[in-house]
Parts: C-alpha cells; sequence; structure tokens
C-alpha cells in the first residue's frame, strides 16, 4: 500500500477482513489519501484508540501513521483490549500522548521490544 503511495489513516479492526485463503485484506478506504512517501498531511482524522500521536498534537504527520495503527493492532491481539483505553476520550488521548502503555505477563521481551519501536512518534 505504501510503495503506491497510499496511507490509509483508520487501521483497526473493523478494516480488516479474512479471505477465504486466510490472507488479510484491507477496507474501508475512506480516509485513505494517495501522497508522496514522506509528504506530509495535517487532516484530523482516523478512529481515536488507533491514532498517532502527531494526529492528536495536530502536527503533521506521514505514511508512519499506518504503522503507529498495526502496533495498536498487533498490542490488541496479545493483550485483547487497546493499550490506551479509557473511559473518556480526552484520556484515550492522554494515555497515547504520554505513553501510557503497559504489557501484560503474556508479552514476551521480544513482543515488548517489537511494540515498543513500533509505537514511537
Amino acid at each position: 500500500m505504501h510503495d503506491r503511495n497510499l496511507v490509509h489513516r483508520d487501521l483497526k479492526p473493523e478494516n480488516l477482513l479474512l479471505s477465504k485463503n486466510k490472507d488479510i485484506k484491507l477496507c474501508d478506504f475512506g480516509w485513505s489519501t494517495q501522497r508522496a512517501k514522506h509528504e506530509k498531511m495535517r487532516t484530523f482524522c482516523g478512529t481515536y484508540e488507533y491514532m498517532a500521536p502527531e494526529l492528536l498534537q495536530k502536527k503533521s504527520y506521514d505514511y508512519t501513521v499506518d504503522i503507529w495503527g498495526l502496533g495498536i493492532l498487533l498490542y490488541e491481539l496479545i493483550h485483547g483490549h487497546s493499550p490506551f483505553r479509557a473511559k473518556k476520550i480526552n484520556d484515550i488521548y492522554s494515555n497515547i500522548i504520554n505513553k501510557g502503555m503497559k504489557f501484560s505477563s503474556r508479552a514476551s521481551p521480544d513482543v515488548r521490544d517489537l511494540l515498543t519501536k513500533i509505537l514511537q512518534i
């Protein structure tokens, strides 16, 4: 997708489909845009728990917001919930910006290392 200069901007479980061959298919390109790989964007869009800090801080961003979303998806697959969950939207924002991420005992040191590296501004 990124090799074709597409930025999805709304990676989340609801936007993943599983084919008969068990291939993962990405759907709902409503927030997607076509941009040069490092061209910056400023549109505030996506789903709160999956938004990269740059979006929440209203900074410019590039395709790496999709990599952030992938990190959130991987965390959820391992833990069964979002790393930045909270009851109020403002608390979700605060947790994302302040790195309020905790790991369960199910997360191996390698998984912790991977997620810590993926979930970077």
